[in-house]
């Protein structure tokens, strides 16, 4: 007897979709960077969405995640809300996540994420975390990767060692000082911008380490991972750095004193800046200022106090 054979059910929506992804990722690597990209706004946008990630316990709507999750994954520093004040806890760890991902490049996350699950990475795989470098040589990817997330985890440990402590004391509470420090040191070192004092950094801006940590943190991330793999690599021997990692330093380094030389010109008098603040102090926050202008993002002063033309030259 021979029976009739059912037609196998198909997999349904989630499997057409899944198969759809898989066609489009797999036309090019480029496609699929795009993809990565997108999902990742999605997942974080559907966090922040969440009722525990506000500190009011309403849902977040999905213009304000949406907004939040785009700016923390591109590591941009816009937000439409105060941080500190609209979400909560776990919101805020939500944020911080979401940068430290985006810092270190989505490309390079799902490579490592890739590795774990195929225990290599596969050719597929590299030409996708190769979309987020500068190199023809497939082989040099997992290196790449590894020496990325070693400089990135080393600086930020780093930064936080000297944050936290600073932090605890100016806080007055243990918990609430180490977790500014954490958040401030991945969000300086990954030019997010992102700030947790309802007031802004201005609450802490009288505290020189805690200032220059933050700047140390933003020039270091703002070099880009090339530069500071050759620093890594060679150290102090200036000779033995390629093109590019001297031209990046040389021109960091001059953009930073002109900066500050300029901004400390332009805002000396004015009361409503940095006019009031001893000398010393000036020079401090016009360099603050100077390094944030081009990525960093964070200020100790109200930015619209500032002279039209200071921002003029901010924005230049």
């Amino acid at each position: 007897m021979v029976r009739d054979r059912q037609p196998q059910a198909r997999g349904g929506l989630w499997s057409d979709f899944v198969g759809w992804m898989k066609s489009v990722a797999g036309a090019s690597p480029a496609r699929a960077a795009l993809l990565i990209f997108a999902f990742a706004i999605a997942f974080f946008t559907s966090l922040l969405m969440m009722p525990w990630a506000t500190a009011s316990g309403r849902a977040a709507s999905l213009p304000e995640a949406l907004f939040v999750a785009t700016s923390a994954v591109s590591v941009t520093g816009l937000t439409p809300v105060n941080t500190a004040e609209h979400w909560s806890l776990a919101g805020e760890i939500t944020i911080i996540v979401a940068i430290q991902l985006g810092g270190l490049g989505i490309l390079t996350v799902a490579s490592v994420l890739a590795a774990s699950v195929s225990r290599s990475l596969g050719v597929r795989t590299k030409q996708l975390a190769q979309e987020g470098w500068k190199t023809d040589q497939l082989g040099e990817v997992a290196s790449l990767i590894r020496i990325v997330i070693i400089i990135s985890l080393a600086i930020e440990a780093a930064l936080a060692a000297v944050l936290v402590p600073r932090l605890i004391a100016i806080e007055g509470d243990v918990v609430t000082g180490f977790w500014h420090g954490i958040f401030y040191a991945i969000s300086a070192f990954n030019n997010a911008g992102f700030v947790i004092h309802a007031d802004g950094l201005e609450a802490v801006g009288h505290d020189p380490i805690v200032l220059w940590a933050i700047m140390i943190g933003v020039v270091l991330g703002s070099l880009g991972f090339p530069v500071l793999y050759v620093l890594w690599r060679f150290r102090w021997h200036y000779r033995s750095w390629n093109i590019h990692a001297k031209l990046t330093v040389e021109v960091t380094t001059l953009l930073m004193v002109v900066g500050a030389a300029i901004y400390a010109f332009l805002e000396w008098n004015n009361n409503a800046t940095i006019g009031e603040m001893p000398m010393w102090e000036k020079l401090q926050s016009s360099l603050f200022a100077s390094v944030n202008m081009r990525s960093g993002g964070f200020s100790v002063v109200e930015s619209n106090h500032e002279n039209s033309t200071t921002m003029l030259i901010s924005d230049a």
